[in-house]
């Protein structure tokens, strides 16, 4: 990435501005100093543009939002600071280059111009989510652009397709660009909050800020939804667009802090860009993702290349999985060999992956970029029994007498226990437990 700079995660309590606070903000000094460190340190890496993300600006049900007038102001008014305001230039061009690739991804935008605020009642500006962050990075000698983004009650995935997305844009502008995601984390630490407590709390907050310095979205992707809402957060929508904006950037994290002395979670953390991820697929995944593109624009089959390896001459089962931003988005495969080679294997189980999965819809071209594959190479399965499996190594094959047959690839996300393989197995073969079945494994080669 040559213009991406680099995206952090901020709170934003109008507390933590020095002439609001006052005395009090010595018991978030932790959050100050990580804050200031950050603020610092974009400014010296002299963007041209901020991109800031806010859960209090207008929040949409169906889209996001960017607002679109020449300037956006804000102030601390509403805490009895009218001279603590702010002003900035938007960025337009920035602006007009992530509306266009929003529309060509399908992400519904919204734009907030002067008539729609007055038709909605909606204030443009720049809201106290913002406000605060920018405080500091103003106060650092930050002079240039932003772009005020506001969050939709999206999927967590379309947020961070949201965030990959600008992140083109950025690229596309030419303009050096940082992202900084507004948030704060769980509302209900404390018993006796004004926002109530709830032991959910503090283990939301614990995933934030183990998973976030990792860029680990898959951890925070599997998050129990009865867990967030119980924890009364406002920064989980903002950190996906975060994470989707790092996809694929190497950085290592800078100024991880975690404080909560009012009740409220406030994490902080700096990625700056060290450059593209090195990633190498193997054949077999080039050929599988080069299979479903390809059928996606011609609706063919992709004809067998002429230069197939040895290995993909011979004859097995094979199983290509597709995720998209760590959740599964297909999975198709076979058992045995149904083809002349593993290579035309791979082109078919590709194909039904990506359209046939009847869990999913068909996979869209405009999504194929933001899909991960993997290929498993199965081996010939064996009649085993229950002792002698195990998650991380063999696969698992349920079978009736009557042909209801459940099958578990080995090494899966949180199946980790023998019975909770064949617990899977059976469900995915719609067998009872009290039905008598055999067990065959087989050991898989993945490749990525």
């Amino acid at each position: 990435m040559k213009y991406f700079i680099g995206s952090a995660l901020l709170p934003h309590p109008p507390i933590m501005i020095p002439e609001i606070g006052g005395s009090e903000l010595g018991k978030m000094s932790t959050t100050v100093d990580s804050v200031k460190k950050i603020a610092k340190k974009i400014v010296n890496a002299d963007p041209q543009t901020l991109v800031i993300i806010s859960p209090h600006a207008p929040v949409f049900k169906n889209s996001v939002g960017m607002s679109f007038a020449e300037k956006l102001s804000g102030s601390m008014d509403e805490f009895g600071h009218h001279e603590l305001s702010l002003t900035y230039e938007v960025d337009f061009e920035l602006a007009e280059k992530i509306a266009v690739c929003c529309q060509e991804k399908n992400i519904p935008l919204e734009t907030i111009n002067k008539e729609f605020c007055i038709n909605t009642r909606i204030h443009l500006g720049i809201d106290k989510g913002s406000f605060v962050p920018l405080y500091y990075l103003h106060r650092a000698g930050f002079k240039g652009k932003i772009i005020h983004l506001c969050m939709g009650f999206i999927s967590y995935e379309e947020m961070m397709l949201f965030g990959n997305t600008v992140k083109n844009a950025i690229e596309l502008s030419k303009k050096r660009t940082f992202i900084l995601a507004s948030g704060d984390l769980s509302h209900r630490l404390l018993k006796g909050s004004p926002n109530g407590y709830s032991p959910s709390g503090k283990i939301f907050d614990q995933n934030i800020m183990s998973a976030l310095p990792k860029l680990d979205s898959g951890a925070l992707l599997s998050m129990e939804q009865q867990l967030i809402d119980s924890a009364g957060e406002c920064g989980l929508r903002p950190i996906f667009f975060l994470l989707g904006a790092m996809q694929g950037i190497k950085s290592t994290p800078q100024f991880v802090s975690y404080d909560g002395p009012f009740g409220v979670g406030y994490g902080t953390v700096l990625f700056m860009c060290e450059g593209i991820k090195d990633i190498t697929h193997s054949d077999e995944v080039v050929l599988a993702k080069n299979s479903l593109i390809h059928y996606l624009k011609t609706g063919q089959k992709l004809p067998l290349p002429t230069d197939i390896s040895k290995e993909m001459s011979a004859k097995a089962g094979v199983f290509v999985s597709l995720k998209k931003f760590g959740h599964l988005r297909g999975c198709i495969g076979t058992i045995l060999p149904t083809q002349d080679n593993i290579a035309s294997e791979i082109i078919n189980n590709a194909v039904y992956a990506g359209t046939q999965d009847p869990r999913f819809s068909p996979v869209t071209l405009k999504e194929a970029d933001d899909i991960v594959f993997s290929v498993d190479i199965l081996s010939t399965p064996e009649l085993t029994t229950k002792e002698k499996l195990d998650p991380q190594k063999y696969g698992v094959i349920t079978v009736t007498k009557s042909g209801k047959k459940g099958l578990l690839l080995p090494m899966l996300d949180g199946v980790d226990t023998v019975d909770e393989q064949i617990s899977v197995a059976l469900q995915k073969g719609h067998i009872f437990s009290h039905e008598k079945f055999d067990i065959y494994r087989f050991t898989v080669m993945r490749h990525y």
